[in-house]
């Protein structure tokens, strides 16, 4: 991220790419053999926008969580994604400098369809990304 963004920390590293470690903590969470997962995103709204739900699946896919990833203009996919439709997807958006933390929180979400909350992790990090801004 550029330093010239909001969001950016200074001397942050990226934790390591550890495809076997992620196996480990599927595994530990009950899933030894994965699960399939689809991916939801907008086309033709962001750059590269497809592109990037495609690479998320590639990744997700290597460590055992199979992912088919769908597409969709953005007025029929925002349509669904209010409606909360989709259990993984793709959003983003700026709003007043003062809501800033708002381009971070919500980028990636995953919902609880029944309960229409955040997922646990989603939910604590956007929690720590909130007390932190």
């Amino acid at each position: 991220m550029s330093d010239k963004l909001f969001g950016n920390v200074p001397g942050l590293k990226a934790d390591a790419y550890d495809p076997e470690g992620a196996k480990k903590l599927l595994a530990e969470a009950g899933y030894p053999d994965g699960f399939n997962v689809t991916i939801h995103g907008p086309a033709g709204r962001y750059v590269n926008d497809e592109k990037i739900v495609q690479a998320v699946a590639q990744m997700l896919t290597r460590v055992g969580i199979v992912s088919k990833v769908e597409t969709a203009p953005m007025a029929p996919y925002s349509a669904r994604a209010a409606k909360q439709e989709y259990s993984f997807h793709m959003v983003g958006w700026a709003r007043r400098p003062a809501r800033r933390r708002a381009r971070c929180a919500r980028c990636w979400r995953t919902v609880q369809p029944r309960q229409g909350a955040w997922a646990p992790s989603t939910g604590a990090a956007t929690a720590t990304s909130r007390s932190t801004t």
